[in-house]
């Protein structure tokens, strides 16, 4: 385990620094919830340590100085949403071993051809489709970034044309997830379980893709163009020649695909009358991992899909907004971001939020984290300010998505950097020119749009 000692020992003085000076006039025991939070985020951001003796530490301080019950802290470990996150990640494992995504994609570029715009565009198509047959974001990204890394050429004058167009893939995952509230089981659910039953009341798989989908068909056509831009240099290189398919070919496994094909629009069709039935998604998940380990699908090897460091990382995140709440820290701060932010009746009240969101995502760099942080945050003040809590959970989601500018901001872009499809340069590249048009979006799509449908 790598230890950072100089970025322990500035963090270590931040925090001494902060808790001798009180800014907010805090308690004892608030100045040091508020002291462990602001060490906490920081490990998490920087790395120093390792993020699960980060999150244990934090859970730790929360149970001996909180208000809150220990069970109520780490609540999240049996909650529905940790839940669905485990068994889907095995499901997706699944899906993944039978080949079924890889054939569906080969059969498409057999009837389309295989030119540029063919395959900019169809991670847009598969990313829509495939969020109800594999519901875990990370899932798709590989599955469809293996397939296109596997039948583009190695030939070092494709080098540039092959990490913009794998980048491409998991661009278009992380945009397409927006559709829909069970696009991604992690950012997506967490987004809505921090927003508290107002939100989850109000962010119903129906007014999600009501409030969403359509700015967010505008905003994939606007990223194809801005992919195409940006990378124009790089595609310029481009040819049909780079495409080797039989590569591909050769690992097709269609032994078991009509199985797990029957086996998913078995699941899809349970998660999509979850309202008629009531059993939970996760236990329609848990039943056909079942059934995949009986078919031989999944192997015992498998396991290792869920990740026990997340659940934990997760577990603290989800923590926060309660601790926060529940000992005052919440409504402290709340009143000095009153005195910050332009009132609700202002035309740039919502702008400036995402702007001060935007902020703490960059110093932050979790996406997860800087919800469990800004939301409890920010729904009274939007609350207060005439807006529902719905649409501050979305406005805060949207920025935390769509603007990043390195890895460690995008979780799912981090992905395919870690993996070596392309390099942090693109990312930065990209990011850059994606924090101008977060605020142009918000400002001309999906703000007027939610004003427009009410």
């Amino acid at each position: 385990m790598q230890i950072k000692r100089r970025s322990i020992s500035i963090i270590a003085i931040v925090c001494a620094i902060y808790a001798v000076l009180n800014p907010f006039d805090f308690t004892a025991a608030q100045v040091i919830l508020s002291t462990a939070l602001i060490g906490g985020i920081s490990l998490w951001t920087t790395v120093a340590i390792d993020k699960t003796i980060t999150s244990i530490a934090l859970l730790f301080i929360f149970i001996v100085v909180g208000k809150n019950s220990p069970t109520e802290i780490i609540g999240f470990l049996w909650s529905d949403t940790a839940l669905l996150i485990m068994t889907t990640s095995l499901l997706s494992a699944g899906i993944t071993r039978t080949g079924l995504v890889e054939k569906l994609v080969s059969k498409i570029l057999e009837k389309t051809g295989y030119k540029l715009n063919v395959l900019l565009a169809l991670p847009y198509i598969l990313g829509i489709i495939l969020i109800f047959l594999i519901p875990q974001a990370f899932a798709r990204s590989v599955i469809l970034a293996r397939f296109f890394y596997n039948i583009l050429s190695n030939d070092e004058k494709y080098a540039k044309v092959k990490q913009a167009l794998l980048f491409n893939v998991f661009w278009t995952i992380s945009i397409t997830y927006m559709f829909f509230s069970n696009g991604d089981i992690v950012l997506n659910q967490s987004a809505i379980s921090f927003g508290g039953q107002m939100a989850m009341a109000e962010l119903a798989f129906e007014n999600w893709a009501s409030l969403m989908f359509v700015p967010t068909l505008i905003l994939c056509i606007i990223t194809f163009i801005l992919t195409k831009l940006i990378f124009r240099k790089d595609f310029a290189g481009f040819d049909e020649d780079m495409i080797v398919f039989s590569k591909q070919e050769e690992e097709m496994r269609g032994s078991k695909i009509g199985a797990s094909a029957i086996l998913m629009l078995a699941v899809i069709g349970l998660w999509m009358t979850v309202g008629i039935h009531g059993i939970s998604e996760w236990l329609v998940a848990f039943v056909a991992v079942i059934i995949m380990y009986g078919m031989k699908i999944l192997k015992k090897e498998d396991l290792k899909e869920v990740n026990p460091r997340f659940i934990v990382f997760l577990t603290a995140a989800f923590s926060i907004g309660k601790v926060m709440g529940a000992n005052g820290i919440s409504e402290a701060i709340f009143d000095y971001l009153q005195a910050l932010i332009p009132p609700g009746d202002s035309q740039f009240f919502l702008l400036a939020l995402a702007l001060v969101i935007m902020v703490l995502h960059v110093l932050i760099g979790s996406a997860v984290a800087t919800l469990s942080i800004v939301l409890p945050l920010f729904i009274p003040l939007g609350l207060q300010s005439g807006y529902s809590a719905g649409v501050i959970v979305l406005l805060s989601y949207i920025v935390v998505n769509i603007h990043f500018i390195l890895p460690h901001h995008h979780a799912n872009m981090m992905i395919g950097v870690g993996k070596g499809y392309y390099n942090d340069k693109i990312m930065l590249k990209y990011g850059i020119v994606m924090t101008p048009v977060t605020f142009l979006v918000l400002a001309l799509l999906y703000i007027p749009w939610w004003n427009f449908i009410g």
